[in-house]
């Protein structure tokens, strides 16, 4: 965790100039509030965009060298701006500050897990009677018709629990969120399998439904299309997801 964020702070009148550095290697600067150094100071932390110590969110380090120096350290020292950045590293306090505000939210065993195939854990016990499984679609849009995506996913849902030989819960949702600079549109689709058939089959089984409306709401992406416009783009760069043979840039 601790490399996941870097302690500074800087004059209130340089806070436009640092984000305007950080803004390329898709760092921000956050403010920490409740915390005084001096007249005119600002104490906070360079971090990434989904950086969250309140809702006990953060990333991961994406290789060992980023492990090692902590993610935003090698970001901002790989290119060679750390000299260039107004402020100064901020002291210890400003550490532990920031870290007391994750409280009790990693303590806790979670009650649900994220997995895929791929990343699974032979042995790990799971209460599949309780499993779920999801589809979800990103896209980068400028203006979106939230109504007409509701009443899509919502005759989508009737017919889902429709194909499904047992009674299941199907859950349908869609999501503005707000990235790097951008606007995101997620849509959602969630159910929990019948106990006797497999998270494959059960996807297998609907995924054709699913992809013809989200089509429908947010086609796929087009030939030449610019940077963050699929869901592939947007885990990688905005929610900083790696995959097995991509290139880190």
């Amino acid at each position: 965790m601790l490399g996941q964020f870097l302690p500074w702070t800087c004059a209130e009148c340089e806070v436009t100039d640092l984000r305007a550095l950080l803004a390329p290697l898709e760092l921000v600067f956050r403010r920490v509030e409740g915390m005084v150094e001096a007249p005119e100071t600002v104490l906070g932390a360079i971090c990434t965009v989904w950086f969250e110590p309140l809702s006990g969110l953060f990333g991961t380090a994406r290789d060992w060298e980023e492990f090692a120096k902590g993610s935003v350290r090698n970001r901002i020292e790989n290119a060679g701006i750390l000299s260039e950045l107004p402020g100064r590293v901020g002291s210890s306090k400003v550490t532990e500050h920031i870290l007391s505000m994750f409280g009790d939210s990693m303590r806790d065993p979670p009650e649900q897990l994220l997995s895929t195939e791929r990343h699974f854990t032979p042995g790990l016990p799971l209460d599949h009677s309780r499993r779920m499984a999801c589809v979800q679609r990103f896209r980068e849009v400028r203006e979106v018709d939230l109504s007409v995506m509701r009443t899509e996913l919502a005759r989508l849902k009737e017919r889902l629990q429709s194909l499904n030989e047992d009674s299941v819960d199907v859950q349908v949702a869609n999501e503005m969120l707000h990235g790097h600079n951008n606007q995101i549109i997620e849509l959602s689709v969630s159910w929990t399998p019948p106990l006797r058939q497999s998270s494959v089959s059960s996807h297998d089984r609907l995924i054709t439904t699913i992809l013809e409306v989200f089509d429908r709401l947010l086609p796929r992406r087009k030939p030449n299309s610019k940077r963050h416009r699929d869901t592939f783009d947007i885990l990688r760069f905005e929610g900083e997801l790696y995959f097995e043979g991509d290139r880190l840039y």
